[in-house]
């Protein structure tokens, strides 16, 4: 019997291990990359923009409406995608704790279960 739980001991440690590891890597990274793609993406539209704001007269009303609306669109989105990022920072950290209390929860169990087997 001991050596069942030592075994399922070391399957936890592993599974817990491997999967912290992949969280740390890749899930939180996956993450960064997209919203850093779908930023450098709406900042590229807006420098496009700002280069439309020197060909748009100012006789013509509508296209300087246009104009500021597309600019401020597209400023609540950069916004919005640095809310994103303050989120996943949060969220990371959060997964972080998590990880910690998990581990300081095995490593407790471990140690009360080692102290019964002496017992």
């Amino acid at each position: 019997m001991p050596l069942m739980n030592n075994l399922s001991n070391k399957i936890r440690q592993w599974d817990n291990r491997s999967n912290q590891w992949f969280t740390k890597n890749f899930s939180i990274l996956i993450f960064e990359l997209v919203l850093a793609v779908i930023f450098f993406f709406f900042l590229n539209h807006m420098m496009d923009i700002f280069t439309l704001s020197a060909q748009v007269r100012r006789s013509n009303l509508t296209e300087q409406i246009l104009l500021s609306q597309a600019g401020l669109m597209l400023l609540v989105v950069l916004l919005l995608i640095f809310n994103s990022f303050l989120m996943l920072y949060v969220f990371n950290n959060m997964l972080r704790m998590r990880n910690i209390l998990k581990n300081l929860d095995y490593n407790m169990s471990r140690r009360r279960n080692d102290a019964r087997e002496e017992n």
